[in-house]
This record gives structure tokens, C-alpha cells and sequence, in this order.
């Protein structure tokens, strides 16, 4: 059960700066990829969704 966070999301390493662009494609993993996993998914996208929670 990962619940409700009602925190911000914060991607990279500059608090002070903000994006006005939009996100799609996103995806979470529960662990470091490798470089070829990486390169896979960048080049293939995302295979397919194993585990969604609503």
C-alpha cells in the first residue's frame, strides 16, 4: 500500500529552479536500471505497464 503523499515531486537536483514544460511518459522503478535497460528504454520506451496503481 503506497497511499497519499501530498509532497512535491522534486526531479533533479536544483530546488531553486522550475519547469514550465510538461511531463509524459513517466515511469517509477524500485530500483537503480542499468546502462542497457536505460538505453533500451529510451530507445523502445516502456514495454508495458506490470503494475498500476489508480
Amino acid at each position: 500500500n503506497m497511499g497519499v503523499n501530498p509532497e512535491t515531486l522534486q526531479i533533479g537536483d536544483h530546488l531553486d529552479r522550475f519547469t514550465t514544460g510538461k511531463f509524459d511518459d513517466v515511469a517509477l522503478f524500485d530500483r537503480a536500471l542499468s546502462d542497457d535497460e536505460i538505453s533500451a528504454i529510451s530507445e523502445n520506451g516502456v514495454p508495458a505497464i506490470l503494475d498500476a496503481i489508480a
